[in-house]
């Protein structure tokens, strides 16, 4: 019985310590180096997480808004690019809309996928961002997937 204790803790301080860090990416540096990368979200998107596969009780929805501006400030400190969050789409150099949110509970782990549609300079880029877990909360795997969408919109961008 410690035995399969130990080994479940094990694995869910694995499962829990696979934490994207983007200190060391794939971005240009000179290609964003003089660019601000300014986001609004649009009054448009989705605010509600859908939760599918075998969980108990209803996880409560975060605020999205917050953690969208929690997951632009953090992938800043990491890449060191100058992204900001604006609370005014006039200020703002790139829109967002959030096209879906989804959290499926599977028996060993938990996907958190978020759809993001990004429109700037007239161009819509349409990224998507993965973050599996053993668990977690809400708000923290959010956060995690918008980094990833963000980022591999930046990547995109780049080309």
């Amino acid at each position: 019985m410690k035995k399969i204790v130990y080994g479940l803790l094990l694995f869910s301080a694995i499962g829990c310590g696979s934490v994207e860090n983007y200190t060391q990416n794939d971005l240009r540096q000179e290609f964003f180096q003089e660019k601000m990368m300014v986001f609004t979200l649009s009054s448009a998107s989705v605010k509600y997480i859908n939760v599918t596969g075998p969980h108990s009780g209803y996880p409560s929805n975060p605020d999205v808004n917050e953690v969208f501006k929690q997951a632009v400030a953090e992938l800043a400190e990491e890449t060191h690019l100058n992204l900001k969050t604006a609370d005014h789409i006039s200020q703002a150099s790139i829109d967002v809309k959030i096209l879906d949110i989804d959290w499926h509970f599977g028996l060993s782990r938990t996907d958190m996928i978020t759809k993001l549609n990004f429109n700037t300079n007239g161009k819509n880029y349409e990224s998507t961002g993965h973050f599996k877990n053993f668990g977690g909360s809400a708000g923290n795997n959010l956060k995690r997937s918008f980094k990833n969408a963000i980022y591999n919109f930046l990547l995109t961008y780049q080309k």
